[in-house]
């Protein structure tokens, strides 16, 4: 369900790459985040030292500039650096998409709705890449604080756990190429069988199927005698046998 709702709400703008940035507001959340992503087999990216540098613009002194990162409180009801930090790693070409830790509860809280404007506003503000809200616990969500982040095309997830296995489907939807992949078509011969000529299909009805019991048994002869068997692969068949295959 959490898969499913994630790629409603991102309607098409799915990363490109399968590693991520993480944000979190606390050191334990980040920490956590970190070993559910190992157990999960969800990697991180490794952001370059522009990134970081760009980053510290936005965080305080005493934090570090790392992924996944602790932005720390100072950053609740600051839109301007919470809108930095995200485009920071926007702009990081390792990064395929961003997740921001957002516990929203079931009754208003002016701090979190605070933060949801705040990603909102950097979507608009042309943070391309795909954003996921991801609350540490399951829990019911106030309405109006999910409808700000999912008007801007950002999921809230559900808890850490089951939000980082959708992040690894994600992931590896990411990485599938179409151009890699092939099917073998689906033709008489294609898979070592006895080669046989495609069959051409006309439908019919009434007396006409009546009649294609003989034609079924190479008797193809026209009402002047010719026969015509090895001039057409043409067999005629009525509706109810057009699920049948090569009627041969």
């Amino acid at each position: 369900m959490c898969l499913a709702q994630a790629v409603s709400v991102l309607n098409g703008t799915f990363a490109t790459k399968k590693e991520y940035a993480v944000i979190s507001f606390s050191g334990g959340e980040s920490t956590l985040s970190a070993d559910i992503a190992e157990e999960m087999g969800v990697e991180l990216a490794e952001i370059s030292e522009e990134t970081k540098q760009e980053m510290k613009k936005y965080i305080p002194d005493f934090a570090q500039a790392k992924n996944p990162l602790d932005a720390t409180t100072s950053l609740f009801r600051d839109d301007e650096k919470t809108i930095g930090l995200l485009k920071a790693l926007n702009d990081d070409p390792a990064v395929g998409a961003i997740t921001v830790g957002t516990n929203i509860k079931k009754d208003f809280d002016d701090t979190t709705a605070s933060l949801c404007g705040a990603i909102a506003k950097a979507k608009a503000r042309g943070v391309e890449k795909p954003v996921l809200a991801i609350p540490s616990l399951e829990g019911y969500r106030y309405r109006e604080s999910r409808k700000i982040l999912e008007d801007a095309g950002v999921p809230l997830m559900s808890s850490m756990g089951t939000s980082f296995q959708a992040l690894r489907k994600l992931a590896k939807f990411a990485e599938y190429d179409y151009r890699e992949r092939t099917l073998a078509s689906a033709v008489p011969g294609a898979h070592g069988e006895k080669d046989r000529r495609p069959v051409r299909v006309r439908f019919q009805s009434g007396n006409e199927s009546q009649r294609r019991s003989s034609s079924r048994t190479g008797n193809c002869q026209d009402r002047g005698g010719t026969d015509r068997s090895r001039e057409s692969d043409e067999i005629p068949i009525s509706h109810e046998d057009q699920f049948f295959g090569n009627p041969s």
